[in-house]
């Protein structure tokens, strides 16, 4: 029943004696030189050198060995060594080298004790304090301090030590470096005096290179061209307008000169971004530019240090070629994005090609040919002269309005000029095939003219912004939506439509509104590209020459509109819609984690106490089947685990049970909050279950109980913090699930925080995995950054607690190196000085200036530091300004306190605890004063700021905890958030009475109620003349009642026909659902249907059968429970045929085929596999939940794993702790749904290996071998290994 964590014993590992006796006696010499040893060293105080156990990875750098010792030494390395003999102690032990957990944690446990009693001080001596005749023989043989035996350590102490390792990569992997953060660039960031998030920017080789002034200027232009700040310049005011240029420069120093966070921005140059209301100064400051202004300042400034360096480069690139010109070095100062840096990337590879190549080859770089050269080589150059078109002139002028260029006509038509051609280059000329010669010599011609036109820089950059302002986005015809739209709107659909496109279910194209459509709409067709390039490559002569080479040049301008510039525009637009789609998704998912995150701990009005954190126990059964016991742990206020228990289901029932549970609600450590969940909806039981009891329990005094969102919880008793806490203090997998709701119900950001590279898992957006994973994880940590820095954190809370210490890596100007090198220092100091930090002033000698800068004023020191301003928001640049104004405050001359630092805290801690006489003070005269004196710049802001933190130091601005609904607890008990009215559902009838039925949803679980009204479309007397107990049917739902868990319903044959029909879906405004009709109903258009329209889905009857593709049915089954399943059209048979979709576990879906045929009896049968079932109720029960509970079988198992690097780590640890027993565990397979994977590693000195593993229904597959069980399985598993090693050590003998 109930375990408590301090009496918890460890479960001893047993052995056979007869397989143990050899070698525990070969060994017993071996043990007590290891005690003696400790016992001297911690009797004598010598350093004595030991052999190293357990790391075996970690060799020492030097220093000599026994070498009699390494060769007796018993680990696996010895069993697989061919040339050596094999110990026969250790042949015995093989059959038992892979143990299970409990056995390794009773040995680790024990070890643990052992080395804890020996840190303590108490030696071993200690540890037989018990037996007093083992007292007087040690003492006889030892002496009382152990002084007999001093000679033999100081004997030790001679000899040579060994040499320390001072280079990492001699003792660990690579891999490993990394991952701890120990290589040479984790050290050069640790140390760099610059914020490490600045450091790590990604996209820009220099990020701390300063701007200069100049610079600063050309990204202000940059950034407003291409951000939109709205929400302070809601006109054209140019007083708004120059405001907004203000601010961004000054944020622009900031970030780029002075390498400052946007928290510390935001939140302490205020002056900068934000303006007092003079009418009001009562009323908060109203912000020129937002916080997430600032964060797109912040990601804007990374794209202009990119444009930066790649124009630098180009520059260099042209430089060093040679190949500069008065049109490309103006190209180059005209740039004003990383598009047209790579439009004249592309521009001199066309016309500089010879030069560029030429230099390329003599360092050995070949290049292939382009077409344009290879026309060139031909002298196809003089043919495409005669069209009269000066190429750089046209482009320099170009534009969709007016024309500055005329071409030249020729004297004489265009076949008279291109047979001149012939003849001037020699080129025999077939009279026959004349007129193909010449069109095919003109068509080569004209595309060299199309090339050089196309790949201007000056004629892209028109077609982009013409292709922004006239483009439409299509797909199959039906949605016609004009780019810009997608611009205005922002949100994730372009997003859906590539998804949809990578699937094929449509095809998406880019049009663009052409000009006889805009004259109708009174459009200037001028406006139009193409024939804008029409009218810029014609001339205006009227004469039949004239009209002859202009019909030729206006084929140039089709072939550059049509296959350059059209594909140059689409490819373009794609990118960028793209990317400011995935750019939206991302901010939706950083504002849905900061709502989560940015809440108070949860503190029912039942609370008696005045702790701001309630004491929590969670419980839980899991899915609640029969045998499933109720686990639960009671975490008390610093989230620490108290206790942890386990009930039988029905334990109020259970007398001892019972009272065992009323007394730990009554007891004066009782729980404020008791929190329930589980993985079912027989939650709703355990719900229920515990009410009664609480209510029977407290009947005075009841404590809260509540349904917890286990949105976390599922994932966290898999993440690397929850799985190494649960391998120290031993928790269920479900003890782990329940830990995490109490603790999120605690201190939500800290639980975030743990999920560690499992956070994305959550559904923070419907769309969140269509964003790339390092785009979600930086729009993830930025709600943290936002959250932390909002409300601060507590240093010293973090150095002694590592759950708490998480937050300090978000802290402005940290990172995760530069936090825990902090912690470090901190901790270091306190365990050799005895210190701890004090001040602000002090935690300054642990880092940088610049990092100091950045991160001191979100840093709390709570009301351990001697200096009250440090319990503030304030910025230590600010104390002598704080100081001032409560000197003012408190009416007291400059030389009152000008003494010392201790009359200024005096003097600060007065004025906290006087608040109002703060409210005298004329803030507006004193920012004056402070402007022309002392700053240069307005600081009002900063003396409002000021004055509230000393009113209320550090506030908390957190919201209160968002309790679930009634609607919310509904939807997430019933785990099915798709319940509504109007629905078909399958109902189980359990009850018949004269008047009405009772049944259950299927699905759900959820009672329903059929009054007999609702039962028939005919009169009927009694409900049973319909229906019967045990009976199936389809009902309609009509109403839901969220507050008694159930619902009415009707199997009236008549209203479930009316619910069937498929509603209209709202669909985008853009979208031309009569010309989708009209296709349809079009007899002439099968081919074309065939090839880009989808077959009619098949459809069955059958209330789990959804008409959706298999990335809809994914979406769908998210927020539902593990072993839901959809039935939906195979899109594999072109919606011919039937597949399902099943959960196997959190974010892992099996897509299974299902095969239709025919016996000889002519009967149907479904096959999936070698599998047959008559119909598809026997196929679901049989074919998924028997598979389901196969996987919930294997993850319910100790050894299981989420993934495969927490399985890496899990062995790492388990070999780690026991260097002779192989390690193993399971983890499932994401890319192939259904199999799994058995890693392990036999030692520590062997590499990691892994089996393939599938699930079926009735057995589990391994190896070619298939078991019926898990403990079967591990079996097979254990026994392959033992022969593997047997036939090895019968090899080496």
């Amino acid at each position: 029943m109930k375990n408590s964590k301090n009496s918890r014993k460890p479960v001893k590992r047993h052995k056979k004696k007869s397989k143990r006796k050899r070698s525990s006696i070969e060994t017993e010499s071996d043990s007590l030189d290891d005690d003696d040893l400790a016992l001297v060293q911690e009797n004598t105080g010598l350093e004595i050198q030991r052999s190293e156990k357990k790391f075996k990875r970690i060799k020492r750098g030097g220093g000599h060995f026994d070498e009699e010792n390494d060769r007796n030494r018993h680990d696996l390395n010895r069993i697989f060594d061919d040339e050596d003999m094999i110990d026969e102690s250790l042949a015995d032990d093989i059959d038992e080298f892979v143990v299970d957990d409990y056995e390794e944690e009773g040995e680790l446990m024990e070890e643990e004790r052992e080395a804890q009693m020996l840190r303590s001080g108490k030696g071993i001596k200690a540890r037989i304090d018990s037996n007093q005749e083992k007292i007087r023989l040690w003492e006889e043989f030892f002496g009382v301090d152990g002084e007999q035996y001093d000679w033999a350590y100081n004997l030790a102490k001679m000899k040579s030590e060994p040499i320390p390792v001072t280079d990492l990569k001699q003792v660990y992997e690579p891999a490993v470096l990394e991952e701890r953060m120990l290589t040479e660039k984790d050290e050069v960031i640790r140390t760099t005096d610059s914020p490490e998030r600045m450091q790590l920017r990604e996209g820009i080789e220099n990020s701390l290179r300063a701007l200069t002034d100049e610079e600063i200027e050309e990204e202000t232009n940059f950034i407003l061209k291409t951000a939109n700040f709205q929400s302070f310049v809601n006109s054209h005011s140019s007083v708004r307008f120059q405001a907004l240029v203000d601010a961004t420069t000054k944020v622009l120093k900031h970030l780029s000169q002075m390498f400052m966070e946007v928290p510390y921005i935001y939140y302490q140059r205020r002056d900068d971004i934000a303006t007092i209301n003079l009418k009001n100064t009562g009323m908060p400051p109203v912000d020129i530019l937002t916080l997430d202004d600032l964060w797109t300042i912040y990601d804007l400034d990374i794209k202009y240090r990119a444009f930066l360096e790649g124009r630098e480069k180009l520059q260099a690139f042209v430089q060093k070629m040679d190949i500069h010109s008065d049109y490309t070095d103006r190209l180059l100062s005209e740039a004003e994005s990383i598009e047209e840096l790579n439009d004249i990337r592309e521009y001199l590879n066309l016309v500089q090609y010879t030069k560029i190549s030429s230099t390329l080859e003599k360092n050995n770089k070949k290049r292939r040919m382009p077409e344009y050269q290879r026309l060139k080589q031909y002298n196809f150059h003089a043919l495409a002269e005669k069209f009269g078109i000066d190429r750089q002139a046209v482009c320099k002028t170009f534009s969709l309005t007016d024309k500055l260029y005329y071409p030249n006509d020729q004297s004489y038509d265009v076949n008279l000029t291109v047979e001149e051609f012939l003849r001037a280059f020699n080129i025999q000329v077939n009279l026959e095939t004349i007129d193909q010669q010449r069109t095919r010599v003109l068509e080569d011609a004209k595309r060299i003219v199309a090339y050089e036109i196309a790949f201007d820089p000056h004629v892209r950059k028109v077609a982009r912004k013409w292709i922004l302002k006239k483009g439409i986005i299509q797909t199959f015809k039906f949605l016609n939506k004009p780019i810009h739209k997608f611009i205005e709107q922002k949100s994730g659909q372009f997003l859906q439509i590539l998804q949809s496109e990578k699937e094929g279910l449509t095809k998406v194209s880019i049009s663009y509104e052409e000009s006889d459509i805009k004259d109708k709409k009174g459009i200037d067709p001028t406006e139009d590209l193409f024939n804008a390039l029409c009218q810029k490559l014609s001339s205006d002569n009227m004469s039949a020459i004239a009209d002859d080479w202009n019909y030729h040049r206006k084929d140039i301008a089709r072939i550059i509109f049509e296959e350059f510039l059209l594909k140059f525009c689409e490819v373009f637009l794609r990118s960028k819609l793209q990317s400011e789609a995935e750019d939206w998704v991302a901010a939706q998912c950083t504002k849905s984690l900061e709502k989560r995150i940015n809440v108070l701990p949860f503190r029912p009005e039942t609370m008696d106490h005045d702790e701001n954190v309630p004491r929590v126990l969670a419980l839980s059964f899991g899915f609640g089947n029969r045998d499933d016991l109720i686990e639960g742990v009671l975490v008390d206020n610093n989230c620490l685990v108290e206790e942890v228990f386990k009930f039988n289901q029905n334990f109020k029932d259970n007398h001892s049970e019972r009272e065992a549970f009323a007394q730990l609600l009554e007891s004066k450590n009782h729980p404020d909050v008791i929190a329930i969940s589980g993985y079912s909806s027989n939650t709703r039981r355990l719900l229920e279950q515990v009410k009664e009891l609480v209510k029977y329990c407290r009947k005075d005094d009841e404590i809260y109980v509540t349904v917890a969102n286990d949105e976390v919880a599922v994932i966290a008793r898999g993440s690397r913090y929850y799985v190494h806490e649960s391998a120290i203090k031993g928790y269920s997998p479900l003890q782990a699930y329940c830990v995490s709701l109490a603790r999120r119900l605690q201190s939500p950001i800290h639980e975030y925080i743990a999920l560690e590279s499992n956070l994305p898992m959550i559904r923070h957006h419907p769309l969140k995995d269509l964003v790339p994973k390092e785009k979600l994880n930086r729009a993830l940590e930025r709600a943290f950054i936002n959250v932390v820095n909002m409300n601060g954190v507590d240093i010293l809370e973090a150095v002694n607690d590592s759950y708490k210490a998480q937050t300090l890596q978000y802290v402005c100007g940290l990172g995760p190196r530069k936090a825990q090198d902090i912690l470090n220092q901190m901790r270091e100091r306190y365990y050799k000085e005895d210190t701890e930090i004090r001040t602000r002033h002090e935690l300054s000698h642990l880092m940088t200036e610049n990092v100091y800068r950045n991160c001191a004023s979100f840093i709390r020191l709570g009301e351990e530091s001697s200096n009250p301003l440090d319990r503030t928001r304030i910025h230590p640049s600010d104390y002598d300004l704080s100081v001032k104004m409560a000197a003012d405050a408190l009416d007291m001359e400059h030389e009152q306190f000008i003494e010392g630092d201790k009359d200024k805290s005096a003097i600060i801690e007065d004025v906290i605890k006087h608040p109002k006489k703060l409210n005298i003070l004329n803030l507006e005269m004193f920012a004056e004063v402070l402007k022309t004196m002392l700053y240069g710049t307005s600081r009002k802001i900063a003396l409002y700021n000021i004055q509230h933190e000393l009113s209320k130091p550090y506030s908390d601005k957190r919201h209160k905890f968002p309790e679930l609904s009634p609607d919310e607890q509904f939807d997430f008990l019933m785990k099915d958030e798709t319940l509504a009215p109007n629905m078909i559902v399958a109902v189980e009838i359990y009850r018949v009475e004269d008047n009405y039925a009772k049944g259950q949803l299927t699905q759900s679980g959820l009672d329903g109620y059929i009054n007999i009204k609702n039962i028939s479309d005919e009169n009927i007397h009694k409900a049973s003349q319909v229906l019967s107990k045990g009976q199936v049917i389809d009902c309609a739902i009509l109403r839901i009642d969220k507050t008694k868990f159930s619902c009415e319903l009707s199997c009236r044959k008549s209203v479930i026909k009316k619910y069937t029909e498929i509603p209209v879906v709202e669909k985008d405004p853009f979208y031309d659902r009569d010309a989708e009709i009209r296709f349809s109903l079009d007899k002439t258009n099968d081919i074309s249907r065939k090839l880009i329209m989808p077959v009619l889905p098949k459809s069955i009857d059958h209330y789990l059968y959804k008409r959706m593709t298999y990335k809809e049915a994914e979406e769908f089954l998210a927020s539902k429970k593990v072993g839901d399943l959809v039935i939906r059209p195979s899109r594999t048979k072109r919606n011919e045929g039937l597949a399902i979709t099943w959960k196997i576990a959190p974010d892992i879906y099996q897509h299974i085929e299902i095969d239709e045929t025919v016996t000889e009896k002519n009967t149907k049968k479904l096959k999936v596999g070698s599998y047959e079932y008559d119909d598809i109720d026997e196929l679901i029960v049989t074919h998924i939940e028997a598979s389901s509970r196969k996987v919930e079988e294997l993850c319910s198992h100790p050894k299981y794993r989420h993934s495969a690097d927490e399985l890496a780590s899990y062995i790492e640890t388990s070999i780690t702790a026991n260097p002779r027993q192989c390690a193993y565990g399971f983890y499932l397979d994401r890319k192939n749904p259904g199999n799994f994977y058995l890693g392990y590693k036999l030692s520590a000195d062997w590499t990691k290996s892994h089996w393939v593993g599938s699930i079926r229904p009735d057995r589990f597959i391994l190896n070619n071998e298939t078991y019926s069980d898990i403990p079967k399985m591990i079996s097979g598993f254990k026994k392959s290994m033992s022969m593997k090693m047997k036939s090895r050590i019968s090899g080496g003998r």
